[in-house]
């Protein structure tokens, strides 16, 4: 379902829904989007498995951490 509220800054935004979740939104400060649960699960998934090995690969030639910040970090976030 696509909704198109008004905006308090003048024209109209884009909200998408499918079966109760919002797909992708526009309301004025870029577009975003939600996961469902197992694509968050998925999510945590990859990255916990892709940092692991990221750390294995440069632990072995220099034995920095990465910041937590950083694997928290969504990849893409239009609200940032």
């Amino acid at each position: 379902m696509l909704t198109c509220p008004i905006l308090t800054t003048g024209g109209h935004g884009a909200v998408i829904e499918y079966q109760g979740a919002k797909v992708l939104s526009n309301t004025g400060n870029g577009w975003s989007y939600e996961m469902t649960p197992a694509e968050l699960t998925k999510k945590k998934q990859f990255y916990s498995i892709y940092w692991s090995e990221y750390r294995s690969v440069k632990g072995n030639s220099e034995p920095a951490e990465l910041p937590d910040y950083l694997e928290e970090r969504n990849v893409f976030d239009a609200k940032a």
